[in-house]
């Protein structure tokens, strides 16, 4: 019977209503942390440079945990802008390519622009001689699938659209044939510091040496073209392009996540390095 109990003392009843009030907020803490984890932060914690471990001190207030700098989103359409694949049946074609019939597309369709050997008549085209055959093919295949919409796009695109796979390989194929603009680079009044992005990168933003894609070794991936040559305001119209996302053809977003860490000053300076400067005789 409850009258038969004796009475809990005062001093004990209050040690009691203080245990339950901390109890019950520790309870409380725990939820509301483990809510903050589980639905609002861990699922961040796939952005650049933030781990677990960094999401879990953040949520408790740790000092040194803080979001820091904000990271450039990535619209889920820029994921993939091209639809080029190096499968049996376009190597194929460029394995096969009629450089005579690309001859004639040339004359017929592209030297209105780039020129019948390649050399573009107006800066702000590109240059096509002696690029690799698969980059040419790629740019071509990005057109016609609207997959490269910046730039020049308006007039390229219907050009490519009017163009079969096979014609895309032949003029692809007799441009890569033609001799390159002779060039070497303008190291002489650009920075060291640019030179040095070109040859050696930059880890801590970690941007890969430019020449390492782009030189004219081409040890780059398949689709990647040479830079050397390439008029100055074609070549910074693209890096602007890249870093804005205007232009989003690039596999992987390599060159989206590249230009968007340069400024507008290193665009320009590389855009001058790999514009180059007349090839001196016997050099």
């Amino acid at each position: 019977m409850a009258e038969d109990r004796p009475p809990v003392p005062a001093g004990q009843a209050a040690i009691d209503r203080r245990w339950r009030i901390w109890s019950t907020t520790a309870i409380f803490t725990f939820v509301f942390v483990s809510v903050g984890l589980g639905f609002l932060l861990v699922p961040q914690s796939d952005a650049p440079g933030l781990s677990s471990f960094a999401v879990i001190c953040r949520s408790i207030g740790i000092p040194g945990y803080g979001r820091g700098v904000s990271t450039p989103s990535v619209r889920k359409a820029d994921v993939s802008g091209s639809k080029v694949t190096w499968g049996g049946e376009t190597l194929h074609q460029l394995a096969t390519a009629d450089l005579q019939k690309g001859a004639k597309t040339a004359t017929d369709v592209c030297a209105g622009c780039h020129g019948e050997n390649g050399i573009a008549i107006d800066p702000n085209y590109p240059n096509l001689a002696n690029q690799p055959a698969p980059a040419l093919l790629k740019q071509l295949e990005d057109f016609k699938n609207g997959n490269r919409k910046s730039g020049q796009a308006g007039i390229m695109i219907p050009n490519a659209e009017a163009l079969e796979p096979q014609q895309m390989a032949d003029v692809a194929a007799y441009y890569a044939s033609r001799q390159p603009p002779d060039r070497i680079a303008a190291v002489a009044g650009v920075p060291a510091e640019i030179v040095n992005l070109v040859t050696d990168g930059d880890p801590a933003r970690a941007i890969p040496p430019c020449d390492s894609c782009h030189g004219a070794s081409r040890s780059g991936p398949e689709g990647t073209p040479v830079l050397l040559g390439q008029s100055s305001s074609y070549l910074e119209q693209q890096l602007s392009a890249f870093a804005t996302r205007e232009r989003n053809n690039d596999l992987f977003e390599r060159m989206r996540t590249i230009a968007h860490q340069l400024t507008p000053d290193e665009m320009h300076q590389l855009a001058v390095y790999y514009a180059g400067v007349p090839r001196a005789n016997g050099s």
